[in-house]
């Protein structure tokens, strides 16, 4: 346990949370809308998420990317 690293616990945590925070949504959401408005609209609102999920990762990968040239 001498090892321990607050910050990276912290950031370890803060990724898990928004990945299965984004799955939980993406199934979620996809069932709802699969069952309220059919099939065809499911898939495209999966596809929405999907993008959305894409461009946040995107921004992560840009933020993390400058954070660690700035050290």
């Amino acid at each position: 346990m001498a090892d321990f690293n607050p910050d990276r616990h912290r950031a370890r945590t803060d990724r898990e949370l928004l990945v299965g925070g984004f799955g939980l949504l993406l199934v979620v959401g996809g069932a709802f809308v699969a069952f309220f408005l059919g099939g065809g609209a499911a898939l495209i609102a999966v596809g929405v998420l999907l993008g959305a999920g894409l461009l946040a990762g995107l921004i992560y990968l840009i933020l993390n990317g400058l954070e660690r040239l700035a050290r």
